[in-house]
């Protein structure tokens, strides 16, 4: 038996209009941009691309080549160009989108690997993602039916492989590539070597040769999204920051002063994954990172020594603590569901004064980005949220009522921003500190609700 192809083209080569694809990776690491390109030169059209984000469909989008995106993210934070065309195609009918919280998307893959029909989940109950779905109640929570997801096709990457399909990933980089593999009907891995029978360690092997049909040699690709521009592609009122108070460093600094030594903690997309910087010295907290990395350390700034498949929830590098270990997404996010994690940093749009979190979707949009939050959110024991206390345009994003689609429900206990740290309590908002410089009044000011002022409040030490 063997697997092994040489023509990139010829792999993906029945591939035909309306096929529904996975496509593996996380950002820039382990995606299997070979193969990607390649189905862009085949030209099969109106295809449903199933994805983690932008970096795995907006080619095939840029290329007129799909009809439908599931994703876990149907927006690109950083590039606003994506976002806005993405939308508009959706508006005009030409483009549909199902945006997907990263855990059940993941799930619903697993399902169809594995040969169930479907499953209950909390993720997005109380939200707009339950529009339309089933619920029941198990004990006194409310859950959501989920149905599996098939696939004609999944494209994967791999590091290593050999004749019979079994698939070595590197690091991180394995992350939705492992179940991707196994859910599709044709599997189709790119691999950096292909090795002979016996030489992969059998108990390393994270995709078996049972998931595969096709294993091709491929130079690796690093991209590093991470890097890509932000304001020279938005307008000036898309990019204002608040500027009184703390730095987004500094936010990042307070928060990790609420990490205690012994916790797991996920540090979320964006300004969360700041946190890791500044754990103080010390204190050991293991870092969880949703594509399935647990135990990694600082960011590296060092280019020299940058691993695109090891990175953080934002696609940066960083480094590994002694301990760390990898799993794949649906592992990762078992860990969350489970209620595993002592507390997750998450960014928002807007937090209410009773713990509501909207931070996936601006009003009016098509699109948006779930990620992991939904499930984060109500699988951690507590919820950090770091933010600019204020808007673009100096509104308040902490509100009685949130405005925006909601995320989840009754679920923030500590916010953190450029003016305050405030504690979510059945009595309300409670005002523990103001950052240097700012005064009560000025943070009474900026907050929609009435604040609680803490017997014990006190100016911030950094």
């Amino acid at each position: 038996m063997d697997k092994s192809v040489t023509d990139i083209d010829q792999a993906v080569s029945d591939i035909q209009d309306g096929a529904t694809i996975l496509i593996g990776g996380f950002g820039g690491s382990g995606t299997p941009f070979n193969l990607l390109n390649a189905l862009i030169r085949k030209g099969a059209r109106k295809l449903t691309v199933v994805s983690n984000s932008s970096a795995q469909w907006w080619p095939l989008v840029e290329s007129g080549q799909v009809s439908r995106i599931i994703s876990g993210f149907t927006n690109n934070p950083r590039r606003s160009v994506v976002t806005d065309t993405v939308n508009k195609l959706v508006l005009e009918e030409k483009l549909r989108v199902e945006t997907v919280p990263h855990g059940t998307l993941e799930e619903r893959l697993r399902a169809a690997a594995m040969g169930i029909a479907a499953f209950f989940t909390t993720a997005g109950v109380g939200t707009d993602i339950e529009k339309g779905k089933r619920k029941e109640v198990f004990g006194s929570q409310e859950y959501l039916l989920e149905h599996a997801l098939h696939a004609d096709f999944a494209l994967v990457k791999g590091w290593k492989g050999d004749r019979w399909g079994n698939i070595v990933c590197r690091l991180g980089a394995g992350n939705r590539n492992i179940i991707m593999a196994a859910a599709g009907k044709t599997t189709i891995a790119e691999v950096e070597e292909v090795v002979e029978l016996g030489t992969l360690e059998p108990n390393r092997i994270e995709i078996p040769g049972v998931f595969v049909q096709r294993v091709i040699r491929a130079p690796k690709v690093t991209v590093w999204l991470h890097q890509e521009a932000i304001d020279k592609e938005m307008p000036p009122d898309k990019v204002v920051r608040d500027t009184l108070g703390l730095s987004r460093e500094l936010i990042a600094m307070r928060a990790a002063q609420e990490l205690e030594d012994g916790m797991v903690v996920n540090l979320g997309f964006g300004l969360p994954t700041q946190v890791c910087n500044f754990i103080p010295a010390g204190r050991e907290v293991i870092l969880h990172s949703q594509q399935g990395t647990f135990g990694y350390g600082p960011i590296v700034t060092d280019e020299g020594m940058w691993d695109i498949d090891l990175v953080n929830a934002s696609g940066q590098p960083v480094t590994l603590v002694p301990g760390a270990s990898f799993s794949d997404f649906a592992t990762s996010f078992g860990m969350i569901r489970g209620g595993h994690l002592d507390a997750t940093v998450l960014g928002a749009y807007q937090v209410s004064e009773s713990g509501d979190l909207a931070n996936w979707q601006l009003p009016g949009k098509k699109v948006g980005g779930i990620g992991g939050a939904m499930e984060l959110a109500l699988g951690a024991r507590r919820v950090i949220i770091v933010m600019e206390h204020t808007g673009p345009q100096g509104e308040p994003k902490i509100v009685r009522e949130c405005t925006y689609p909601l995320t989840a429900r009754r679920v923030v206990n500590t916010i953190i921003t450029n003016l305050a740290c405030i504690e979510v309590t059945p009595s309300g908002l409670l005002l523990k500190e103001t950052a240097p410089g700012i005064s009560v009044q000025q943070v009474k000011g900026l907050t929609g609700p009435p604040l609680l002022l803490s017997p014990e409040l006190k100016e911030m030490i950094l």
